[in-house]
C-alpha cells in the first residue's frame, strides 16, 4: 500500500463523509427539515428497508465464505462482546430504578458495538485496502467480505439482544400489566427481527451464493450483469444518504465525561483490543498478509458509531439523547483523525516511525513548558486556595506531570538514552540494575498514577485529608520506579523490546485492577459519600479558614495572601468532575499499557503498522497530561474561583444602586466612615499600588467594635451588604474566594471640600477602592 495514494484516497473519503454529515446537520438547524414532523421517514425507510438489505445481499453473494479467515472475524467481534458486557455492567451497577439502569447499560453497550460499517466502513476500507488478488492460497485477502460479515453479526446478534434488553428495561419501570404487554411486544419484535429485510437479505444471499447463477469477473464472484446493475443503481446513494441522515439526527455537541468515556472506548480501546486479538488468532503463514489483517482489525475497531443508538435512545430514554448524539459526532471526528494517522503510519518504515514519534513527542513536551510556567504561577499566586483539601492533591498531580515533562525532555535532548542503553546491556537483571534516569522517569510516571488514585480515594472515601496519603504515593512510586521498567521508555530511547517478565506491565496492571475493581464499587457510594464528606469538609474548612482564629496569646490570625487576596475557599471543594475525568484518562492509559505489552509479548514486529499506531496513541495520551491539566485549570468550573481572580480579573458581584440600600446599611456606612479613614495606609497587591489602603481584617474588626453584638462572621455579612449597594465597590476577584481577607484597599479623595453622608446619594462618585472577601472594592463618597 502506497502511503501517498492511500492517504489521498482516505482524505477524499473523510472530506466527503464530513460534507454529507454537515449538510444534514445544517438542513435541520436552518429549518429546511423538521425531523419531528416526519420529514425524514421516507429517507429512513429507503436506507433501512431497501438500500441496506440490497447492499448486504450483494456483499454476501460476492463473498467466498469458505476462504475467509475466521480468526480475523473472531478478533473483530470478541472485543465487541466484551465491550458490550462491560458498558452494560457500568450502567447496571449505578443507583436508581432497575429499568432505568438496564436501559442505560444497554444503550452504552450498543454505542460501543454499533459501528457505522456500511456508510463509513466500506468507503474507508476500500480506500486503504482496495480489492486485490490473493497471494496466499485458500485465504481471502479482499477485506470487504470481512466488513460485511462483521456488520451482519452485529445486526443478527447485537441488535436483537439490545431490543430485548430495552423492552425489559421499559417493563421494569411500569406495572405488571404494562410488563405483560412489554413481553408480548418482545415476542412480536423477535418475530419482526428475524423477518427483517437485513436478515432476509442475508439468508437469500447465502442461498444465492450457494445455488444461484454467478459470473466470474476478475477472479471474483458477481451477480449476472443486469441484476448487478440494478443493485448498483439502488445501493449507490446509500453512503451519502446514510451520512446525511446521521447529520439530521444530531442536535448539538456537548462534551462530558460520559461522552469522552464512550468515544474513547469505541474508537481507541476497541481498536487496540481487536488488534491484540488479531495477533493471537490470525496467522496465515505470510508476514505481509498478517500485517494487513492486523491493520484491518485496528481500523475496524476504530470505525465511528452509527446513528442507531441515537434512534433507540430517542425511543427508550430521551434524556440520554444529547450525550449519545454528542458522542456520535465526537466519535466521527476522532475516528477520522485516527484513521488518517493510521494511513500514514501503516505505510511508514521503522526509521520513519521513529522520526514521527520523536517529532510528536517533542512538540508535546515543548508545548508543556509554557503550561508548566502558567501552572506554577497560578499555584504560587493562589497558594492559599490551592492548599485546601482535595485541591492540594490535584496540585501534586500537576507538579508530577511537570516533573514527567522535564525528565522526558532531558532524555530526548541529551545523551541519557545512550547511557540507558549501555547500562541495560551491562545490567540485565530481572528487577534491579536500573539507570538513574530510568528510575526518575518511572518515579514521575508512577506519581502521576498515584495522585489520581489518591484523589479518587479522598473524594469518595475519606472526609479528611492526611499527610500520609501523599507520602505513601511518593514512597510507592519510588519503590516501583526502582524495581520495574516504566512504560514508554523503550520507544523514547529505542531500547530493545523485552518479551520476558522483566518487561511486563506490573504497575499498569495494578493500576487498572485498582480502577476497575476498587473505584467502580466506590463510585456506587458516591451519593452517600457526598452526604458524609461535604459537611465534614465544610467543617474542616470552617475550622481552618474561618473568619479568624484565636491563638493562646489572643492575637488574631486571619486568612488571605497579601499579594493576591486568595485564601482557602469558604465552601468545600470536591473536584467531582475533575476527578471523574482523571479517572477516565488513567483507566484508558493503563488499559493501553497492558494491551500493548501483551502484544509485545506476542512478538509482533516493530514495523507492524497497527502496533505502531497503537503505540503512538498511547504515547500521546501519556504525554498530553500536562496540557490537559492546564486546560482544565484554566477553563473548568472546578477552578473558576481562583482563575477569575488571578487570570481574568473578573468581578462577578452585581452592585445595586445606593438609593436601594436599606436604612440600616446606610447608617452602618455613616458610623464606619470616619474610622475607616483613620486606618488608611499604602499597599501594593498584585502589581498595582494603592496609596490609601485598609486591611480587610481591620474592616471586619472595626464593624465588630462598632457593634459588639456582632460575631466576626456577621460582620463579614454586613461588609458584603456595603459592597452589594455600592458603598464598597469590588474591582476584581470573586465573592466566594474568601470572606475575611487580610487585605482591603481604600483610596480617599484629596478634595478637602468633600463631605460624606447618605443624604445626597445621587452625587456619589468613586473615590476609593478596597479589597474585601478576595476582591478589590471601592469606597464611595456622596
Amino acid at each position: 500500500m502506497l502511503a501517498n495514494a492511500s492517504s489521498a484516497a482516505l482524505v477524499d473519503v473523510l472530506v466527503k463523509s464530513a460534507a454529507a454529515i454537515l449538510c444534514g446537520f445544517a438542513s435541520v438547524k436552518l429549518n429546511f427539515i423538521n425531523v419531528a414532523n416526519g420529514d425524514m421517514k421516507a429517507l429512513g425507510f429507503y436506507i433501512g428497508k431497501i438500500a441496506l438489505p440490497l447492499l448486504v445481499f450483494k456483499t454476501v453473494v460476492s463473498a467466498n465464505m469458505g476462504s475467509v479467515s475466521w480468526g480475523l472475524v473472531l478478533a473483530c467481534n470478541l472485543p465487541k462482546i466484551a465491550g458490550f458486557l462491560l458498558a452494560f455492567l457500568a450502567g447496571v451497577i449505578r443507583k436508581g430504578e432497575v429499568g432505568e439502569r438496564i436501559t442505560l447499560g444497554t444503550l452504552f453497550g450498543f454505542f460501543v458495538v454499533a459501528s457505522n460499517d456500511f456508510a463509513l466502513g466500506f468507503p474507508i476500507i476500500n480506500a486503504l485496502y482496495p480489492p486485490a488478488a490473493s497471494t496466499v492460497a485458500g485465504v481471502c485477502e479482499n477485506l470487504m467480505p470481512y466488513l460485511a460479515i462483521n456488520a451482519l453479526i452485529a445486526n443478527s446478534l447485537f441488535v436483537p439482544c439490545v431490543l430485548i434488553l430495552l423492552q425489559v428495561g421499559r417493563s421494569k419501570t411500569g406495572n405488571a400489566q404494562s410488563a405483560a404487554r412489554a413481553w408480548r411486544r418482545v415476542a412480536k419484535m423477535l418475530v419482526n427481527i428475524f423477518m427483517s429485510p437485513i436478515i432476509f437479505a442475508l439468508l437469500i444471499g447465502v442461498l444465492w451464493g450457494r445455488f444461484g447463477p454467478l459470473e466470474n469477473v476478475n477472479g471474483e464472484a458477481q451477480l449476472p450483469r443486469t441484476l448487478n446493475g440494478i443493485l448498483v443503481l439502488f445501493t449507490s446513494p446509500f453512503t451519502m444518504l446514510a451520512l446525511f441522515l446521521t447529520g439530521t439526527a444530531v442536535d448539538k455537541l456537548t462534551i462530558t465525561v460520559r461522552v469522552l468515556l464512550l468515544v474513547i472506548g469505541k474508537v481507541f480501546l476497541m481498536a487496540t483490543a481487536s488488534f491484540a486479538l488479531s495477533v493471537v488468532f490470525v496467522d496465515v503463514g505470510n508476514a505481509q498478509v498478517n500485517d494487513k489483517f492486523h491493520g484491518f482489525a485496528y481500523l475496524y475497531g476504530s470505525i465511528a458509531t452509527s446513528s442507531a443508538p441515537l434512534v433507540f435512545s430517542n425511543e427508550f430514554a430521551r434524556h440520554l439523547s444529547p450525550d449519545i448524539a454528542s458522542a456520535i459526532i465526537l466519535g466521527i471526528i476522532m475516528s477520522g483523525s485516527s484513521m488518517f494517522a493510521s494511513s500514514l503510519i501503516f505505510a511508514a518504515t521503522p526509521d520513519d516511525l521513529k522520526v514521527v514519534f520523536g517529532t510528536v513527542l517533542n512538540c508535546l513536551e515543548l508545548s508543556g513548558v509554557p503550561c508548566a510556567v502558567l501552572c506554577v504561577f497560578i499555584f504560587v499566586g493562589g497558594r492559599k486556595w490551592f492548599s485546601a483539601p482535595l485541591v492540594n492533591t490535584f496540585v501534586m498531580y500537576v507538579l508530577a506531570t511537570i516533573g514527567y515533562m522535564a525528565i522526558t525532555i532531558f532524555l530526548a535532548a541529551g545523551d541519557a538514552c545512550e547511557d540507558i542503553r549501555n547500562h541495560a546491556q551491562e545490567h540485565a537483571n530481572f528487577f534491579f540494575g536500573r539507570h538513574w534516569a530510568s528510575m526518575v522517569y518511572a518515579f514521575c510516571q508512577n506519581c502521576c498514577f498515584g495522585f489520581i488514585m489518591l484523589l479518587q480515594i479522598q473524594r469518595l472515601a475519606s472526609p479528611t485529608v492526611h499527610w500520609l496519603g501523599p507520602v505513601m504515593v511518593l514512597l510507592l512510586s519510588l519503590a516501583t520506579g526502582f524495581l520495574f521498567e516504566p512504560f514508554g521508555l523503550a520507544q523514547l530511547c529505542s531500547l530493545p523490546r523485552r518479551t520476558s517478565l522483566a518487561g511486563a506491565p506490573w504497575v499498569s496492571t495494578v493500576v487498572l485492577v485498582f480502577e476497575l475493581v476498587i473505584v467502580w464499587p466506590l463510585r456506587q457510594r458516591d451519593e452517600d459519600c457526598q452526604r458524609r464528606f461535604e459537611p465534614a469538609l465544610l467543617q474542616v474548612h470552617h475550622a481552618e479558614t474561618g473568619p479568624a482564629r484565636q491563638v493562646s496569646d489572643g492575637v488574631e490570625i486571619v486568612s488571605g495572601c497579601p499579594r493576591t487576596g486568595l485564601a482557602r475557599p469558604s465552601v468545600g471543594v470536591t473536584l467531582r468532575c475533575t476527578s471523574r475525568f482523571l479517572w477516565v484518562s488513567l483507566t484508558v492509559r493503563a488499559a493501553l499499557h497492558c494491551t500493548l505489552n501483551f502484544v509485545a509479548f506476542a512478538s509482533v514486529s516493530d514495523t507492524d503498522g497497527a502496533f505502531a499506531q497503537a503505540t503512538v496513541v498511547s504515547g500521546l495520551a501519556e504525554h498530553l497530561q500536562l496540557l490537559v491539566a492546564t486546560l482544565m485549570l484554566l477553563f473548568h468550573d472546578d477552578f473558576a474561583a481562583p482563575i477569575k481572580r488571578l487570570i481574568r480579573r473578573d468581578d462577578p458581584l452585581v452592585v445595586l444602586p445606593m438609593s436601594e440600600a436599606p436604612p440600616t446599611v446606610q447608617e452602618l456606612f455613616v458610623r464606619a466612615r470616619e474610622d475607616l479613614l483613620a486606618l488608611r495606609t499604602s499597599h501594593k497587591p498584585l502589581f498595582r499600588t494603592y496609596r490609601d489602603a485598609i486591611r480587610a481584617s481591620e474592616v471586619v474588626s472595626l464593624l465588630v467594635t462598632l457593634d459588639p453584638s456582632l460575631s466576626r462572621a456577621d460582620a463579614v455579612l454586613e461588609a458584603r451588604l456595603l459592597c452589594k449597594f455600592g458603598f464598597l465597590k469590588r474591582l476584581n476577584g470573586g465573592k466566594k474566594l474568601l470572606y475575611d481577607a487580610d487585605l482591603v484597599f481604600v483610596k480617599i479623595s484629596d478634595d478637602p471640600n468633600a463631605t460624606f453622608g447618605v443624604e445626597t446619594l445621587e452625587e456619589v462618585s468613586d473615590v476609593s477602592c478596597c479589597m474585601l472577601g478576595g476582591g478589590t472594592v471601592t469606597m464611595q463618597r456622596s
